[in-house]
């Protein structure tokens, strides 16, 4: 993982984040790849990226993708600034989570909030 990561230049985000973001104070670039593992994986991945916005989805979908941020010292963390949790709704009733989440290193989700908050 290379490249400065502390703030959003360019982000992954799902197709329904244009709904639920605030985009007023963003003026960076989104890439949209159609899946969370992908999403979550980029700021990894590409040193062009520094963050991800995810939106509602299963267990499943990201559980691999967040052990491997944090193995890079990343993490995610819900658009309301609560930490994500993972519990029996998600995990054992198989329920999406909400609301969205950052996903980045603490600056980069930090700045997130600042600039492409939620609706």
């Amino acid at each position: 993982m290379g490249g400065e990561k502390s703030f959003p230049h360019q982000i992954t985000m799902g197709s329904s984040g244009q709904r639920l973001m605030d985009f007023s104070h963003f003026d960076g670039k989104i890439r949209i790849f159609g899946s969370s593992i992908l999403h979550m994986l980029s700021p990894v991945l590409y040193d062009h990226i520094q963050g991800c916005v995810n939106q509602s989805c299963y267990v499943w979908d990201i559980a691999s993708a967040h052990a491997v941020l944090l193995h890079c010292g990343m993490d995610i963390e819900y658009v309301n600034g609560k930490p994500f949790v993972y519990d029996d709704a998600f995990l054992l009733e198989r329920r999406p989570f909400s609301p969205s989440f950052y996903a980045g290193t603490k600056e980069c989700i930090k700045a997130l909030g600042e600039v492409l908050p939620p609706k």
